[in-house]
């Protein structure tokens, strides 16, 4: 067994790999069952399962459930083969499932980057509760807490994203959010994250109260928390970092671009300068970069009314190198500071699907072009 151990542990079997590998196993076994006879069976059964136990729990580190565990972030995720191919191996393995009253969730897998964490989930409901397709479901509470405090802790309700029914008792989806690190040049795979879900809902709108709430098949699991502890966060980050230190335009006065961050998931912008203070009621640079937004009105571009979206002045493209512009729209996580002395601006673009970030051309922020290739040899 030592020496079984000691060579088997020097194979190197990616998560996927793992998974195939434990599938096989087990329809090994159960084709066994019928090639062999009991007596014969009786000792090669035994013997087999003991090696298929052994391989699983060396491969994986747990001990293998009667179900399988997806692993959902690979399942859903979408991009080109070559950024599929690129991304799937920073997405780490979890495994972790939590029971209660017939439910369980399950953490399966997880990645990011330093701005980003996507946390694959699978929900069990009852055999008398079934899931509907035409429901949103979401947690009211997403606490998170980490052990080194690399990152920000931070409480927040949250929506399941990529929500997918795979029967009426099964659901899976993504829990994406964005962290803030306290020490740009930390380490993310040093943390230990501890992770407590409640409140799941389906939110029906009840318009007595004007308020969307649980099902009242759901009251009573919208009153659990799902605690999961030392959920490592194993996985690399692969952004490219560029620090321009660059001159640009913002709200018709001068700021300086400090570092533009790249990864397969999103883009962050980080300007500073005196273009910042206060930025919140100047006139805007470039009015043009807010004609998609309908929330913002002539006063606000003038500064005559508070402009809450200033994430929107930077114009942020990213543009790949077949001259299509990829979406970095999705600004959530952005965050700024206009107090004299203090101030910042930093603006987080989201992408819609996974990126080859060998494929991007250039950068443009605040009418000026960043060509990766001058930065990156």
């Amino acid at each position: 067994m030592n020496d079984f151990e000691k060579y088997f542990n020097n194979i190197k079997f990616d998560e996927n790999e793992k998974k195939l590998l434990t599938e096989k196993l087990i329809e090994n076994i159960e084709n066994n069952k019928t090639k062999n006879s009991k007596k014969v069976f009786k000792v090669k059964k035994i013997k087999f399962i003991a090696i298929a136990s052994i391989m699983i729990v060396l491969l994986t580190g747990i001990s293998y459930a009667s179900e399988l565990i997806r692993n959902v972030i690979k399942e859903n995720i979408n991009g080109s083969e070559t950024a599929l191919s690129k991304f799937s191996k920073n997405i780490s393995y979890v495994g972790i499932t939590k029971k209660s009253d017939d439910w369980s969730i399950t953490i399966t897998d997880i990645t990011g980057d330093k701005s980003n964490l996507l946390l694959g989930i699978e929900i069990k409901s009852p055999k008398n509760i079934k899931f509907n397709n035409e429901r949103e479901y979401s947690f009211e509470d997403l606490d998170v807490k980490f052990k080194n405090n690399i990152i920000e802790s931070y409480s927040l309700g949250h929506a399941i994203t990529n929500l997918k029914i795979i029967d009426e008792n099964t659901l899976t989806g993504i829990l994406d959010f964005n962290i803030f690190t306290n020490d740009k040049n930390s380490n993310i795979k040093d943390e230990i994250m501890n992770i407590n879900l409640s409140g799941f809902t389906d939110n029906i709108f009840n318009s007595e109260k004007q308020i969307f709430e649980p099902s009242e098949e759901l009251k009573k699991v919208n009153k659990k928390s799902w605690k999961f502890k030392n959920i490592k966060l194993d996985y690399d980050d692969t952004s490219i970092i560029i620090n321009p230190n660059d001159e640009v335009e913002i709200f018709k006065e001068k700021a300086i671009l400090k570092s533009i961050k790249i990864s397969p998931l999103s883009i962050e912008v980080k300007i500073e300068g005196e273009a910042t203070e206060n930025h919140h009621r100047k006139p805007s640079s470039r009015p043009e970069a807010y004609k998609d937004n309908p929330f913002i009105n002539e006063n606000m571009l003038k500064g005559l009314e508070r402009n809450d979206f200033c994430e929107d002045e930077l114009n942020l493209k990213m543009i790949d190198k077949n001259g299509i512009s990829i979406d970095v729209s999705d600004n959530s996580g952005s965050s700024c500071e206009d107090k004299p002395g203090f101030s910042y601006m930093k603006i987080i673009g989201n992408t819609e699907e996974v990126i080859d970030i060998s494929n991007i051309d250039y950068i443009e922020i605040c009418g000026k072009k960043y060509y990766l290739s001058d930065y990156i040899k």
